[in-house]
């Protein structure tokens, strides 16, 4: 097992005579570097990227960074320092290697070769110089996460060499945390990310725990896990309870001393679920793109997404990508529906976030006693162990029992077309709203984002697993995507990283029914202006991709059909509002 210290800061700057913000933004950095020429790094890339999913959850501005070189480190650092002016909170993580040479730390950068202890002054970037940007933004909150001290890979050209980060002393108000001890190591953990930051990752989004228990129990996490084997250590000096995800600072609570701590509470969009607040139920009058409303029914999430014009199917280079990866045959078979590639406008649309829940799904039936078209026939399409891996229709499964094990944050599956559109009758009889599926073309238009590749995030393969739960070798699916995405079926929504338009699993997890008829001549019938078919065949289209779904089928262009009655353990849905 790799071997690493993670030394873990967190510095909040005093706010004494600084103006506070008014906008309470958040921003971070996050860089994680792993492809290292020596000593490369398996868990610094997934670490970043799961970082930077649950700092977009709790309302941060991510720029996010992978693998990269000092030139690109220190022109982020510019960048960061940028935002920093205009904002209330500011992070950095860094996960990869880092040494303290002479009691300075350092960040290694990728493509670095160091032969002697005189170039890592040259080769790397100090930390200090990242601390005096964010102290020079004057923010009232900073937070710095250097997950960074992994066995140094050039101590074989050391003369000397001492393990870990030097131990920083905490400047007034701030807290330093280390996830083992000064100049330790610490394990880098069985999984897909390092024991310190797994254990990170779940109290950071822990509503109830202000900063300075999230870090006491994510010592205790920790300990636990490796039977006391790495024990985080903390520097410190008093300062008030402050909550990332959730609770605000009640003023009974701020220090004595007001003209020393001025922290301002910034609420956490995951506040309102967590802590029962009303949801805003009203939606702007005259919405702008990326502006967000919550359902009160439900909490459903929704984002305005922009009108615009986009050209919908298949790019001449994903058709020689097709055949190139799957042969004729199957090109022929299955992709020649997402032809003719032509521009289709939208007017702009209120789209839900994530797919409809398992837990928004229960509550619907709970209140009208909805038998599922699985509940009727007694039977669902499935895909585990019992069927020996391949898909086939069992007696006993639906919504309730896919197959595999689900929580309420999970996409409902095991629901059909006819399922999803009682869901939205009910659901339109609640509220004052007109909720319905998206039109085959809202939902492109959506998945894409504004971008022109096969996928949101672009046309590789190996990214899919930062942004999608899809057919990952990790979970043992061949063929598959060369990466892990820490599930093997359904992924809790939201889990993985969104696209530019701010909308979560829109390629992956489980495939979303659309409205329209499904008509394998539909491109060449598509009217320029929000294209909409109603006939051509007794299917309906779904779209997205899902956990089991190989590259060549995962894409933004690929079509699926299926009748309305059908329902499987890879099946769900989405609403839009088109008003």
């Amino acid at each position: 097992m790799i071997q690493k210290m993670i030394f873990f800061a967190v510095l909040l700057l005093f706010a004494a005579n600084i103006p506070m913000a008014t906008t309470g933004k958040r921003t971070a950095l996050v860089i994680g570097n792993g492809s290292y020429r020596s000593g490369p790094l398996k868990n610094s890339v997934n670490d970043a990227v799961a970082m930077a999913r649950v700092l977009k959850k709790l309302g941060f501005d991510v720029i996010l960074k992978t693998d990269v070189p000092k030139k690109v480190m220190l022109k982020s650092f510019r960048e960061f320092s940028r935002k920093l002016l205009r904002s209330e909170i500011g992070l950095f993580y860094f996960a990869g290697h880092g040494m303290q040479i002479n009691g300075i730390n350092y960040l290694i950068p990728v493509h670095t070769t160091i032969r002697e202890e005189s170039e890592v002054e040259f080769e790397s970037v100090a930390v200090s110089r990242l601390l005096a940007k964010m102290k020079r933004a004057g923010n009232p909150l900073n937070i710095v996460i250097l997950d960074a001290c992994r066995d140094n890979p050039f101590k074989r050209s050391f003369r000397t060499f001492q393990k870990g980060f030097v131990q920083m002393n905490a400047p007034l108000g701030t807290v330093i945390a280390y996830a083992t001890s000064p100049g330790s190591v610490a394990a880098d953990g069985d999984g897909r990310n390092g024991t310190y930051t797994e254990a990170l990752l779940k109290n950071f989004q822990n509503p109830n725990l202000d900063i300075q228990k999230m870090f006491n129990q994510t010592g205790l996490d920790v300990m636990k896990k490796t039977n006391k084997q790495q024990v985080p250590w903390v520097s410190t000096t008093p300062f008030p309870d402050y909550f990332l995800a959730g609770k605000a600072l009640p003023p009974s609570s701020e220090s004595s001393d007001k003209s020393h701590f001025k922290l301002k509470p910034v609420h956490s969009p995951l506040a309102n679920k967590s802590l029962g607040n009303k949801p805003v139920t009203h939606k702007p009058a005259k919405p702008e793109p990326g502006d967000a409303w919550t359902d009160p029914v439900l909490g459903m999430e929704f984002v305005r997404v922009p009108g615009g014009c986009f050209k919908m199917g298949q790019t001449k280079a994903e058709k020689q990508y097709l055949i190139k990866e799957a042969g004729q045959d199957m090109y022929s078979r299955y992709c020649m529906d997402e032809l003719p590639l032509h521009k289709v406008c939208v007017d702009g649309f209120w789209m839900a976030k994530t797919e409809v829940t398992r837990g928004q799904f229960k509550q619907f039936v709970k209140e009208t006693g909805y038998r599922t078209d699985a509940d009727k026939k007694g039977k669902a399409w499935i895909k585990n162990k019992h069927t020996n891996w391949i898909w086939k229709e069992e007696i006993g499964y639906n919504w309730k029992k896919p197959g595999f094990s689900q929580t309420d944050i999970h996409p409902v599956v095991c629901v059909s077309w006819n399922d999803a559109k009682v869901f939205i009758n009910w659901l339109n009889q609640k509220s004052e709203q007109k909720f319905s599926l998206p039109t085959e073309a809202q939902w492109e238009y959506a998945a894409r984002g504004g971008t022109k590749s096969m996928r949101f995030w672009g046309d590789s393969d190996s990214q899919a697993c930062n942004y999608a739960n899809v057919a990952d070798k990790g979970s043992g699916w061949d063929p598959s995507f060369a990466c892990s995405d820490g599930y093997q079926f359904t992924a809790p929504v939201g889990t993985y990283l969104p696209n530019p338009f701010g909308l979560f699993d829109m390629l992956g997890n489980a495939w979303e029914w659309c409205e329209d008829v499904y008509d394998k001549n539909a491109y060449s019938k598509h009217d320029h202006n929000n294209p909409f078919i109603t006939s051509g065949s007794a299917f309906r289209v779904d779209r997205g991709g899902s956990w089991d779904y190989l590259p060549k089928f995962l894409r933004a262009a690929y079509r699926r059909r299926d009748l309305t009655d059908y329902r499987d353990s890879f099946l769900g849905f989405r609403l839009t509002i088109n008003n």
